[in-house]
């Protein structure tokens, strides 16, 4: 059985606010990122870091908590792949 993903209201904003910046992000991209990370690191909070190449010069960091049965997405962003590439 998969866990389910929920996209937190945040996070849906967030989206909506880097299509409005020309940074198109679609909710199977973010899902996708988890379910198929490169790299899983420790966030704040006991929270963790999915990471994800978008391009050849972005990733996409997906912050989210985890229990037993699901996966809340609580926010996203992409970045420079040379800032994170010790982590890829």
């Amino acid at each position: 059985m998969s866990k389910s993903i929920e996209l937190s209201n945040h996070a849906k904003n967030k989206m909506t606010v880097l299509d409005e910046l020309g940074f198109k992000v679609e909710e199977n991209e973010v899902i996708d990122a988890i379910k198929n990370a490169e790299n899983v690191v420790e966030g704040k909070k006991g929270r963790k870091i999915a990471q994800k190449s978008i391009s050849e010069r972005h990733v996409l960091r997906v912050i989210f908590e985890e229990d037993d049965r699901s996966i809340r997405v609580i926010t996203l962003y992409p970045a420079r792949k040379e800032r994170y590439e010790d982590q890829l």
